[in-house]
């Protein structure tokens, strides 16, 4: 999902406990290509922070610590 989205130049800010940020960025980019992958995607260890001025939220999880935000 976010490959996708940041293929549509969409700036992505993300929060996931489980991953380290530099393994996220991996993820997203695993050749190393860049595109402005480092301009687009931000990540944060809070979900609210994450969050905050968003136009659009989407969870793609079905852990607990999500159920109450």
């Amino acid at each position: 999902m976010a490959r996708a989205l940041l293929a549509e130049r969409c700036l992505l800010c993300v929060q996931d406990p489980h991953v380290d940020p530099e393994a996220m960025r991996r993820e997203v980019d695993p050749a190393g290509v860049g595109g402005g992958v480092e301009e687009l995607l931000t990540c944060y260890r809070d979900p609210y922070e994450a969050a905050a001025g968003a136009d659009a939220i989407l969870v793609c999880t079905e852990w607990a610590e999500y159920r109450a935000l």
